[in-house]
């Protein structure tokens, strides 16, 4: 791996995780990202409150609010836009995710 190559997964990495805080944390402009969480939370209140035995909302909304599962959706896009599809796409996905929990742990 070249000095790029390192400084690309770098800035990906970086990226993924404010991109990740974006989305679990933030409401992002016009509040976008607030209304997605809102919307997709009340649709899973209303199927816990139904006794749903699909709880889909719920699982939707744990992983909308959950930064390390945000974290391997992002990286999962961010790789296959800088690497394109191929076997190493794996890596990189997991080295983009991973170094993102790296850095939310270390905000914790």
């Amino acid at each position: 791996m070249d000095y790029k190559q390192f400084l690309w997964f770098i800035i990906l990495s970086l990226a993924c995780y404010r991109l990740a805080q974006l989305i679990a944390d933030d409401d992002g402009p016009l509040s976008v990202f607030g209304r997605i969480r809102r919307f997709v939370d009340d649709r899973a209140k209303d199927e816990q409150d139904r006794n749903s035995r699909s709880l889909i909302w719920q699982s939707i909304s744990d992983g909308i609010n959950c930064h390390y599962c945000v974290g391997i959706w992002v990286a999962i896009v961010l790789a296959v836009v800088y690497n394109g599809i191929q076997w190493s796409i794996l890596v990189y996905i997991f080295a983009i995710a991973g170094l993102q929990s790296w850095l939310e742990g270390m905000k914790r």
